[in-house]
């Protein structure tokens, strides 16, 4: 069953102006040990990675980015929706927007890292070796790692996150 707020709720790709309203929902997640808190340059630079969940009157209340490595390799991170509307297939929405795109992009890898695997799991996702990366994917995450706050360094290092993949039902 669709939630009412999903119903209300469109999203798009971001756009300049969205910056903001995404910097906005990133720090109203801060405490959220799962979500990487990027630098506002870091989120300017790869706005062009951003989707946005807008409601009718064009208040933005969540975000995901899909960020295109090599090699046909995508990553779905910064999912966040706005704490006053969790729980309303918000995130579930945006989710399924980003996994839409790489598949249109015919990425052969669909990844994220997370502390939620319960949730993540719903979409097909299933963890996997962080060794199953190439090294220069493994290396761009670690210098973001390095632009968090230092506490959380060590539990982004050393096993605070599950990287997950996504399978296709259908081609399996």
């Amino acid at each position: 069953m669709i939630d009412k707020m999903e119903k209300r709720v469109h999203v798009r790709r971001a756009v300049t102006n969205d910056l903001g309203a995404i910097l906005g929902v990133l720090r109203a997640n801060a405490d959220e040990p799962s979500l990487f808190q990027q630098p506002e340059g870091q989120t300017r630079r790869t706005l062009d990675d951003f989707f946005v969940a807008e409601k009718d009157d064009g208040h933005i209340v969540g975000c995901i980015a899909l960020h295109r490595h090599r090699q046909r390799i995508a990553e779905l991170l910064a999912l966040a929706v706005h704490p006053e509307v969790h729980g309303h297939g918000i995130g579930r929405a945006l989710v399924k927007a980003a996994i839409d795109e790489a598949r249109e992009h015919k990425s052969k890898i669909i990844w994220l890292g997370t502390r939620k695997t319960g949730y993540f799991e719903q979409f097909g996702f299933r963890p996997f070796s962080r060794w199953d990366l190439p090294v220069m994917v493994l290396l761009e995450k670690l210098r973001l790692v390095l632009q968090q706050p230092i506490r959380r360094w060590i539990p982004a290092i050393f096993g605070g996150h599950v990287l997950m993949k996504w399978r296709d039902k259908h081609r399996e």
